[in-house]
């Protein structure tokens, strides 16, 4: 990175791509206080691997796929680093290429899983279908914990989950993300879309049927690897 410092380019990149453990990401934290050329570095990075914000959210699954393409681009390479324009080029049409593909995706199993997010969505099929489960919503956030109310109707056999939700409250320095909660797998966050107070999230994939809950918690601008903010609210599915 730097002959002033012990912290590598490539350390700095994991920081901002969320790819190194908390104790790591504490200690550089505070070397970032003082150090104006890690500083420097991690803005830049920061601006090259947020060039995706311009286009839809892709799925946690699609994401770790980008992330690995990225990756094996970045070790190839002999004896340096990878430079920052050729990186930022190979990333934005990875990630747009993967894109892409998302959005002509069907029902492909394994991890991979398609997600809507759009208020057409309420009147989804899945609510009248008979092999569909209801489950209600239920509130946490002392801030709008009354106005909070939804709905998930979750479809096992079709392999389908709808939730609707209204009464949240935008905060502008904050996402509301969506957390599918397994007792064997990695945790994953969706980013859910507010319009009028309202969320509609749609999803179809594989191990519906292993999820135990749904939370939905608030979370930095841009998202969170873990859950981190207060609960807006959560739904039990083993009732």
């Amino acid at each position: 990175m730097t002959n002033k410092c012990e912290w590598k380019e490539e350390e700095l990149f994991d920081f901002v791509a969320g790819k190194i453990d908390r104790f790591k990401s504490k200690q550089l934290r505070l070397h970032l206080k003082s150090c104006h050329d890690c500083q420097s570095t991690v803005s830049e990075w920061k601006a090259i691997l947020h060039c995706e914000q311009n286009v839809t959210q892709p799925s946690p699954g699609l994401k770790r796929r980008i992330d690995k393409s990225i990756d094996k681009f970045a070790k190839h390479k002999v004896n340096k680093w990878v430079s920052k324009p050729a990186y930022a080029i190979a990333g934005c049409f990875l990630f747009i290429f993967a894109l892409l593909g998302l959005l002509q995706m069907k029902s492909t199993g394994g991890e991979e899983y398609f997600v809507q997010q759009q208020e057409e969505l309420s009147h989804h099929p899945i609510a009248r279908d008979a092999n569909t489960s209801q489950f209600k919503v239920i509130p946490t956030s002392n801030f709008n914990k009354n106005e909070i109310e939804g709905t998930v109707w979750l479809n096992d056999k079709n392999n389908e989950m709808l939730l609707k939700a209204e009464g949240l409250t935008p905060i502008v320095e904050k996402d509301y993300q969506l957390w599918m909660i397994h007792p064997k797998r990695d945790l994953n966050g969706e980013l859910l879309t507010i319009k009028n107070g309202m969320i509609v999230f749609y999803y179809k994939g594989e191990g519906l049927d292993e999820v135990r809950f749904i939370e939905v918690s608030l979370e930095p601008k841009g998202g969170s690897p873990l859950p981190t903010g207060p609960k807006a609210f959560y739904v039990d599915l083993q009732q």
